[in-house]
């Protein structure tokens, strides 16, 4: 025990380093013991996160969704039955992939492509680069 008190004290932390650290192992504690206790209300908050950030990302790009149909899509991996229900199951084609390679998924070009390719639906521009201006198609439609 001599030894370790030695080492402490030759160790210059902030106090305010040094509680931080106390609250990060404490929260990691409850974390573990959340998952093995409540599996299943932690998959619940899972999925709610899922449908509210699909939801609300959509939503920002002018996409409406029945809210009902909103669920089926998202978890249930249900056929899509318009363009709308067909950006969102995009958008859920390219969270799965961030959620099962988040350790290894590099940010590159590449990736890039694949994730619009997947939100996109596989339809139109779909994995492909932006060739026209947005500015230059407005102003010839207007």
């Amino acid at each position: 025990m001599s030894s370790f008190k030695a080492f402490t004290q030759q160790l210059s932390l902030p106090i305010s380093a040094v509680w931080q650290m106390n609250s990060i192992s404490e929260y990691k504690g409850k974390e573990e013991l959340f998952t093995h206790q409540a599996p299943q209300i932690l998959k619940a908050l899972v999925e709610m996160a899922v449908i509210e950030s699909a939801e609300s990302s959509n939503r920002i790009e002018g996409v409406t969704i029945d809210r009902e149909r909103v669920r089926p899509i998202l978890l249930q991996h249900s056929r899509p039955r318009d363009r709308s229900e067909e950006e969102l199951a995009g958008y859920r084609k390219a969270l799965e992939l961030i959620h099962r390679k988040y350790t290894s998924i590099a940010i590159s070009p590449a990736t890039i492509l694949e994730l619009h390719r997947l939100c996109r639906y596989e339809l139109g521009d779909a994995g492909e680069w932006k060739v026209k201006d947005h500015q230059e198609t407005s102003e010839r439609s207007s």
